[in-house]
């Protein structure tokens, strides 16, 4: 299996599949009190992130980012027409 729900050990042990007859396999969350941005493989960054109040330049850890102004944003229109 390719997908599961993470719930509370409690909330197992109480029946919660069968009470909201849920199809998905449940398994109990374990150590997540733990668990600190050291911990994540793929994103374990903590930069310092400071912004200006006066001119609003952000700079990443000294750095002054620079990004161009985008044309359109997703979501962005007002409505949709099916």
């Amino acid at each position: 299996q390719t997908c599961f729900d993470f719930v509370s050990k409690i909330s197992l042990e109480k029946g919660i599949k069968e009470e909201y007859k849920l199809e998905r396999t449940l398994l109990a969350v374990e150590n997540c009190r733990n668990i600190s941005k050291k911990d994540m493989i793929h994103n374990d960054a903590t930069p310092e992130i400071i912004v200006n109040p006066e001119n609003y330049e952000v700079s990443l850890d000294g750095e002054i980012l620079r990004s161009k102004p985008v044309d359109t944003v997703s979501l962005g229109q007002r409505y949709f027409l099916f």
